[in-house]
């Protein structure tokens, strides 16, 4: 969801009631509603593209059959990855109808590689590594950052063994995971070269991590005994966000620019989605036809969007909500 309160579906938009079809599979929404992703040309072929009020604009490849556009920023401007005409993959930024390819200090795969792109035109991704491929069949992970000022920056594996890009905000710092060989899976924050581990093991299903401009994080913790439970961190202090008589368990699923965030919990009312706002939950309530919510997103003015569906009767169709939870917008 973004400022406008529009949602992005996975083949569709929606905005005050009106569900507009999309032609393709989509990836990312800015605030000024434009919407990026892949589609199937008349070849079969897949290519990244951008769509805005009804117009969707081919992006074209790197000379290879295939592209995907992966996110974009404020400026429209749009992080990707396609095959070449050599018959590698590789990073593309689109800019003002110009695709340029990125370089990278590593192998990229269409499939494995994420990478995003700031409001200053930074990107941050992930390369596979030299390194013998792990039991499902991919190397472990490294990371690089590009700018047009600074070119390319090899990041490595930042101290660890095999980290996954999350998010990466307009200061340039980067919320990530480890997932060393003995498994024990973890969420660092790295700003100007120093990483720093968010204290709390966090397995590789975990949901949603997410950080804002303000270098908040937000995430889905497991401590030593015990379920889930959903953890703010901001300059080295971990806060519980959930920590309520009667919930067993909470996530983390986004937070925004107001550091308001969103997640799901479990406890005596059953799955509930909520909002966490300086200090103070409120549960999220449902439709009367259902028992369960959870949320996916927040934007800056406090709306949330997610699902709700009921859990004892799979014949009850779920619903898509959107929440109004702040509408003075204090």
């Amino acid at each position: 969801m973004n400022n406008l309160g529009q949602v992005m579906g996975a083949v569709a938009l929606w905005q005050r009631g009106v569900l507009t079809a999309i032609d393709g599979l989509t990836r990312d929404i800015n605030n000024r509603g434009q919407v990026v992703g892949e589609f199937s040309t008349p070849s079969g072929d897949l290519h990244a593209f951008i769509w805005q009020s009804g117009v969707m604009t081919d992006l074209g490849t790197l000379g290879g059959a295939n592209s995907r556009a992966l996110d974009i920023n404020e400026r429209g401007e749009v992080v990707g990855v396609s095959n070449t005409a050599d018959g590698s993959d590789a990073f593309f930024v689109w800019r003002r109808g110009v695709m340029t390819r990125l370089p990278s200090p590593g192998p990229v795969d269409t499939r494995y590689t994420p990478a995003l792109i700031n409001n200053r035109g930074q990107v941050a991704a992930n390369y596979l590594s030299d390194e013998p491929p792990r039991p499902f069949g991919i190397s472990p992970l490294r990371m690089f950052l590009w700018s047009d000022r600074s070119g390319l920056t090899d990041l490595g594996a930042l101290g660890g063994h095999d980290i996954s890009l999350n998010d990466f905000n307009d200061l340039g710092q980067i919320v990530g995971s480890d997932y060393p060989q003995d498994g024990n899976g973890s969420i660092f924050f790295w700003d100007r070269g120093l990483r720093t581990e968010l204290g709390v093991p966090t397995p590789p299903t975990t949901g949603g991590i997410d950080l804002n401009n303000s270098g908040q994080v937000v995430f889905t913790g497991y401590p030593a005994t015990g379920p889930g439970r959903a953890y703010l961190w901001h300059r080295g202090v971990l806060t519980d966000l959930v920590n309520l008589p009667g919930v067993r368990s909470s996530t983390a699923r986004a937070i925004n620019e107001r550091g308001e965030v969103t997640g799901s919990l479990v406890g005596p009312s059953g799955g509930r989605g909520y909002v966490w706002r300086r200090g103070t939950v409120t549960q999220l309530d449902v439709p009367r036809s259902d028992d369960t919510g959870q949320t996916t997103g927040i934007n800056d003015h406090g709306m949330v969007v997610g699902v709700t569906l009921n859990s004892a009767d799979s014949s009850v169709p779920g619903h898509v909500v959107v929440w109004y939870t702040d509408r003075h917008g204090s």
